[in-house]
């Protein structure tokens, strides 16, 4: 059967795991694009990544771009055709320009104006004189997080060096060139076991040969094959590992042809925390922790070798050796910790640099400490300082020990470990791990008051700091993760229904940083930064514009979050109680909405009997609003349809814009204050009226 098939293999040096999703993603839709573009008819496009290639497929692709039918305009109608309605010279010349006939004539109306058109069919180019004119194009068009131009001349930049193009179109070489090489006919296999050079007949050739040379090109099949592994050694032993996603995708593309190996150490290892010793078997190693029954680690690794199967177990043993030397180093740094208690460490955060203008890192935890005194009485809590008075430097403690140097991940966690080998009380271990959380949008929150207040801490100070500094995240970066922190932020205090006024906050911060004017002037821009994290996140569960309507009217994100809720809850409850809500609110804003400089309101003023009226319902109504509890927020904006009637009847026997400027102006004052009133609590008019 003849191959219909497009394939297109770049060959280079292995390239960074976390570099091959995306860069298989442009790979895949770059070419469905440019197929489109240039009308080649194609059955399905997929793409592929192992570390030494980047592979796409186009399967039953057309030979040639589809034919189409185009339009040309030529000479307005009343000139193209004489007295005798014969062609004129400029319609035969316009015909034989665009290679028509008097059969393909159509008339073509532009505005008032009819023009001699012509339809005419133009014949798609062969698919084997495009694909060569666009593809060096679609290779430069991938980008890496890093890369670099390899060779001299290059147009483009890669991850890796490029070393073959392997470009097969039905079955033959199709030619070009890019990155200083002609695309060919020849591919290799695995590089360690077969670097042999080979020619594929076809696309289907060409994945069947790659196997048998130990090459996997798709990431879905070495993931199959690495899970069903996994799976049948551990069952054989009666073992379990866990193999969390983002570590199997990382050896997924670390790896062509993935063989999975249980590997041994020496159980006196055990006697390390076992976080510490997990860490270094899948942070640093790769390797998958084995845990035995009852979910204790046991003296076993899961590797993922490279190549075929290890019968004799040499491989499995090198990688033991080599785990060995790193736990016998690891030993020695927990041993050497444990000599010397984390308060021993405090005075040693004055020689660690923090940030550029923000002092040391024992700077730092002064001002934690600082916090810890700030926080607790304006979100309403107690906190026993003198009890957890050093909890703030402990905190920093650990990133000064061995453990932490070697494996920065585990700061937190070992300083939870060291505090309670110490025998701290058990609120400190627990705050000194949680306060780095939530690392991530799904990491934990911290479960301890304490925790949770030293968390928040952290996280202001972080944010403040930053910014009084000069130190802002941008579209491409944020490497001091203030965003992380801003987020972390509005987590902790809406899981905790804590209150707290972000603005205020800054303002009593600043005099515990080097320069409190810097971070009063930065004050409003990380409140704007912090306003577009917490919308980014109600909005995961609310309509956007729900949360638009509440996000500025409060700093509070508490508040703002109860808002959001009360609007949903409003909108549950019936299409005619929530179009009355909207209406009566947005009436009166956008009566006055461009009114400015109004004069105080005079109720002696008032002519008509509804303007009392309103205004009497209106002073009510605030009065009651007053009596409710300030947080229950459903109850405040169910409250405003309490104002719907007495504004409708004002509209409908009141006339506003009256010629006399005092008595409108008085008028505009009244709505105006309930406008003010209302939008206290949201701006409705972001929030549209469906009928």
């Amino acid at each position: 059967m003849p191959d219909r098939d497009f394939l297109l293999e770049i060959g280079c040096e292995e390239i960074p795991a976390r570099f091959l999703p995306p860069a298989t993603e442009q790979l895949e839709t770059g070419l469905r694009r440019i197929l489109a573009e240039h009308r080649i008819p194609v059955a399905a496009v997929h793409a592929y990544a192992t570390p030494c290639r980047l592979v796409v497929w186009a399967r039953d692709i057309g030979r040639a771009a589809d034919t189409r039918v185009v339009e040309r305009t030529g000479p307005p109608w009343d000139a193209a055709y004489g007295a005798d309605g014969r062609p004129t010279a400029a319609l035969e010349g316009f015909l034989k320009s665009v290679g028509g006939d008097a059969n393909s004539i159509v008339k073509v109306q532009k505005k008032d104006r009819a023009f001699v058109g012509v339809r005419l069919k133009e014949k798609g180019r062969p698919t084997a004189k495009i694909l060569p004119e666009i593809l060096p194009a679609l290779i430069a068009s991938i980008s890496f997080p890093k890369a670099m131009r390899w060779r001299a001349g290059d147009a483009a930049a890669f991850a890796r060096p490029v070393r073959w193009i392997l470009c097969l179109l039905h079955g033959r070489p199709l030619r070009f060139a890019a990155h200083g090489l002609e695309s060919g006919a020849v591919t290799f296999g695995n590089k360690f076991f077969h670097p042999q050079p080979f020619r594929p007949a076809s696309a289907a050739g060409y994945f069947r040969k790659l196997e048998q040379k130990m090459v996997m090109v798709s990431p879905a099949k070495r993931r199959e094959k690495i899970l069903r592994g996994a799976k049948m050694i551990l069952a054989r032993r009666g073992l379990s590992a866990d193999l969390p996603e983002d570590l199997v995708t990382e050896v997924v593309h670390l790896t062509e042809f993935p063989t999975v190996l249980l590997g041994g150490f020496d159980r006196s290892f055990l006697d390390i925390p076992a976080v510490i010793l997990k860490s270094a078997m899948s942070h640093h190693q790769r390797y998958f922790p084995v845990t035995a029954a009852g979910g204790k680690l046991a003296p076993h690794f899961l590797v993922v070798r490279n190549g075929p199967p290890d019968p004799k177990g040499i491989v499995a043993k090198g990688n033991a050796r080599v785990l060995t030397a790193r736990f016998s180093d690891t030993k020695y740094f927990f041993e050497t910790d444990r000599k010397k208690k984390l308060a021993d460490r405090i005075d040693g955060l004055k020689g660690v640099v923090y940030l550029e203008g923000l002092g040391t890192l024992h700077d730092r935890a002064r001002r934690l400490r600082d916090l810890l005194v700030i926080l607790p009485p304006r979100i309403g809590i107690d906190l026993d300082l003198d009890r957890y008075a050093d909890v703030a430097y402990l905190c920093k403690a650990d990133l000064l020990t061995e453990v932490v140097r070697e494996f920065p991940e585990l700061q937190g966690v070992m300083g939870r470990i060291y505090a309670e080998k110490e025998g701290l009380p058990a609120e400190i271990p627990a705050a000194i791990a949680e306060h780095y959380q939530p690392r991530g949008p799904a990491d934990p929150l911290p479960e301890t008051p304490l925790g949770a207040l030293l968390a928040l801490a952290d996280k202001f100070e972080l944010l403040f700091g930053a910014y009084s500094v000069g130190l802002r995240p941008t579209a491409s970066g944020d490497p001091y993760g203030l965003r992380r922190a801003a987020i972390g932020i509005a987590r902790i205090l809406l899981a905790r229904a804590w209150h707290l006024r972000i603005g205020q906050m800054a303002e009593s911060a600043a005099p515990i940083f080097p320069d409190p004017g810097a971070v009063r002037k930065a004050a409003p821009e990380v409140l704007a930064f912090f306003r577009a994290r917490l919308e980014a996140l109600l909005r995961e569960t609310h309509p956007a514009e729900f949360v638009l309507a509440c996000l500025n009217v409060s700093d509070d994100p508490c508040e703002i979050a109860g808002k959001v809720e009360a609007f949903s809850k409003i909108a549950r409850e019936g299409k005619d109680r929530w179009v009355t809500l909207l209406r009566t609110a947005k009436r009166a804003h956008n009566i006055v909405k461009n009114e400015k400089n109004l004069p105080p309101l005079n109720p002696g003023a008032f002519q008509q009997e509804e303007e009392r009226a309103l205004h009497k319902a209106f002073l009510d109504w605030e009065a009651a609003v007053r009596r409710m509890p300030e947080r229950k927020y459903t109850d405040r904006l169910r409250a405003i349809l309490e104002m719907a009637a007495p504004l409708h009847t004002f509209f409908d026997k009141v006339f506003v814009m009256v010629d006399d400027a005092s008595l409108r102006a008085n008028r505009l004052s009244l709505i105006g204050a309930i406008s003010d009133a209302f939008r206290s609590y949201a701006e409705f008019d972001r929030i549209a009226v469906s009928e």
